[in-house]
């Protein structure tokens, strides 16, 4: 049956208001609302499909206050764009299409970000913009699977795109409803989820059946973004004035509250939307052209007794403030003449009095990468300037004359994990009486065994131990997720972020003692030093607080 550009198709189903009309068409496609653009795109045949309501609720219980996500890894600030590429703004919807991170902005740009890279390039998706163009899609959120573009306009349709074959598909439904969100389930090619704004209901729908099931909420709030992982429905709620991200367990007939978090050092960010990594990591996106493109973890998780007893706590003896131009420090070593030297996440060395005062600050550059953000683990200080562990056991040394540095010789750890990749290190050691550097792995996977590395003083690989402890434990031993690492009176110190303590090994990679330290202090270490018998910590900081002082500790006694 051949329908006019400017028909309007309706389906009434006598049982259900959440009736469809799926029309499938090889050009484009459209709806009965007020968007021009949409009408003109009406062009193909028609079948009648059933729906059905659910008698079931999501009751949402109230959400929790207690349980918080917090900033875990800044990906905006990683992110390499290539020539003529526009840095992400406006973003507007975010989804996975591993290893292809998909990002929608408002300027109806759609690229992606190519998470099997290093430095993660950013494409734009030419094929898809000219696509998005020529159909004049006007999406308020939108999913690539993939050669499949599924979006929703604000209105009562769901459209599927073939980017190849420029066949498109719409279906309809038959009442009012404003769709604002989706998220694909499984494979992404039949079941898809869907906010309705205007009927305060998340629906189910089959592809292939056309068939739709509808579940109203029992709470007054916004929903921002929805996500589908494994059994779970994930939405972005905003609840007066405040963050979640709540999870819905998903069966055949029912979907039921299992947990929420509130999203926290986000103050002034309007959230956009939220996907889910493979790995279970939640990812949200905000408004704004910084730091709006954040994975966030469980701040619980990084709290606990960890799975060693501790022998004691470290005791604050003092604090000493940073420089304001300091941001993001990942690495503190002492120098010789009483001063400090401390790199940043942003390539960027800071020379300091012994009071921590900035007297110089300097930029440095590798050869083999681009260091632009993020990827410095550690630094130590040489005789004629620098030591910079980048990600994944890379060491740049660098000379320093007159406030320029100037890169000596760049060496590769080339030590691979069970997966054929390089490690990750938790920062850099030495032993100025042997000329040896200690390297300890930091890896993703508690059950991923770490190694301590000791490297001779030209860099090549002397011994590698797996870390190793004689007590009881708990849990796995590798779930400290070390982030600094400092040689002092014969013994290696660790700093862990997980659970915030402080380990003890000897030069075999044995763990020995671990030391509790407040998680009030400093909520996320980065780096370690010691010298004249006390522990320095510098620490991370949530995108709402300011850069946490060097907290300066007792080092514990040495029988311990």
């Amino acid at each position: 049956m051949n329908i006019k550009k400017t028909d309007v198709v309706r389906v009434q189903l006598s049982m259900l208001s959440a009736g469809l009309l799926c029309v499938s068409l090889l050009s484009a496609c459209g709806s009965d609302s007020n968007n021009t653009a949409n009408t003109e795109r009406v062009t193909a045949s028609q079948q009648k499909v059933t729906a059905k309501r659910s008698a079931q609720d999501i009751e949402l219980e109230s959400l929790d206050n207690q349980r918080s996500l917090v900033e875990n890894f800044p990906i905006s600030a990683y992110i390499t764009y290539l020539d003529n590429q526009i840095k992400l703004t406006a973003i507007t919807s975010i989804s996975t299409n591993w290893p292809r991170f998909n990002v929608y902005q408002a300027e109806h740009a759609h690229g992606y970000i190519d998470a099997a890279s290093e430095e993660m390039f950013y494409h734009a998706a030419e094929q898809t913009n000219q696509q998005i163009k020529q159909h004049k899609i006007n999406a308020l959120d939108i999913e690539a699977k993939e050669q499949l573009l599924w979006f929703v306009e604000g209105d009562e349709t769901i459209h599927r795109l073939n980017v190849q074959t420029e066949q498109t598909e719409v279906w309809q439904f038959a009442t009012a409803r404003h769709f604002t969100e989706l998220a694909l389930q499984d494979d992404g090619q039949n079941l898809v989820w869907l906010y309705d704004q205007k009927q305060h209901e998340i629906l189910q729908f089959n592809a292939l059946t056309a068939q739709t099931t509808a579940y109203s909420i029992a709470k007054d709030i916004v929903i921002n973004g929805l996500s589908y992982w494994q059994d779970q429905l994930y939405i972005l709620v905003n609840e007066q004035q405040n963050d979640f991200v709540v999870e819905l367990s998903v069966d055949e007939q029912h979907v039921l509250y299992q947990q929420s978090w509130k999203l926290e050092g986000f103050s002034g960010k309007q959230f956009t939307d939220m996907t889910l990594l493979p790995d279970g990591n939640i990812v949200v996106s905000m408004d704004g052209s910084d730091g709006n493109l954040v994975q966030v973890s469980d701040k619980s998780e990084t709290l606990g007794d960890g799975p060693i007893e501790q022998s004691a706590e470290l005791e604050l003896v003092n604090k000493a403030a940073l420089d304001t131009r300091i941001a993001q420090p990942s690495g503190l070593w002492p120098k010789a003449d009483g001063g400090w030297m401390l790199v940043t996440d942003k390539a960027e060395v800071f020379v300091l009095d012994a009071a921590f005062s900035v007297t110089e600050q300097i930029d440095f550059t590798f050869s083999s990468i681009n260091c632009n953000q993020g990827c410095t683990e550690g630094v130590v200080a040489t005789p004629e300037g620098f030591i910079v562990l980048a990600d994944q056991g890379l060491i740049g040394h660098f000379s320093l004359a007159s406030g320029q540095a100037e890169l000596i010789a760049e060496y590769q750890i080339d030590l691979l994990n069970d997966e054929g990749e390089h490690y990750d290190y938790a920062g850099i050691a030495h032993n100025p009486s042997s000329g040896n550097y200690y390297l300890l792995t930091d890896g993703n996977d508690a059950d991923e065994a770490d190694l301590l590395l000791t490297l001779n003083a030209d860099f090549s690989l002397q011994s590698q131990q797996q870390v190793e402890y004689q007590g009881d434990v708990e849990d796995s031993i590798y779930s400290y997720d070390a982030q600094g690492i400092a040689y002092y009176g014969g013994y290696l110190y660790a700093i862990s972020e997980q659970f915030t303590k402080l380990l003890k090994l000897n030069l075999n990679g044995e763990i020995l003692t671990v030391f509790e330290l407040d998680h009030e202090l400093l909520a996320y270490p980065s780096d370690i030093a010691i010298k004249d018998d006390k522990v320095y910590l510098i620490g991370d900081h949530e995108n709402d607080e300011a850069l946490p002082p060097v907290h300066i500790f007792a080092l514990p006694d040495s029988s311990l």
